[in-house]
């Protein structure tokens, strides 16, 4: 539950769309393009991607065009296994601390939820 909507794990894209317009949220992903060997396609095991990404997102410059951003999250708490990545979170942080963006790794909701999980998410969206 968030921002006191229902769950929408199982709604509809238009629902989703819907809701993030409403609530102003949107979501971008740190990696454009992964080389992976054969066989290997259905492995979204990050510490797998990590070394075999051929282009990043740019993400700050998605940034720079939202002048209203007031908050970024990274839906990830380790990066032990995954030096590349946490190298582009790290750059995303500075970013956000330069624009006094609040910025914030959190666990992810979507494998189990939690109602720990549920908490640090709707503390840091209030």
């Amino acid at each position: 539950m968030a921002f006191g909507k229902p769950d929408l794990k199982n709604a509809s894209r238009e629902d989703k769309l819907e809701f993030m317009n409403i609530h102003k949220i949107d979501f971008i992903d740190l990696i454009a393009e992964v080389n992976v060997e054969e066989g290997m396609e259905a492995n979204y095991n990050d510490d797998y991607i990590d070394n075999l990404v051929i282009q990043w997102k740019d993400v700050i410059s998605e940034m720079e065009k939202l002048k209203n951003l007031r908050k970024a999250c990274f839906t990830r708490k380790t990066f032990s296994n995954v030096p590349n990545i946490w190298k582009k979170v790290l750059e995303i942080e500075k970013y956000c601390l330069s624009k006094e963006i609040d910025f914030k790794c959190l666990i992810t909701t979507s494998r189990v939820y939690s109602k720990a999980k549920q908490h640090e998410w709707s503390q840091f969206f209030v």
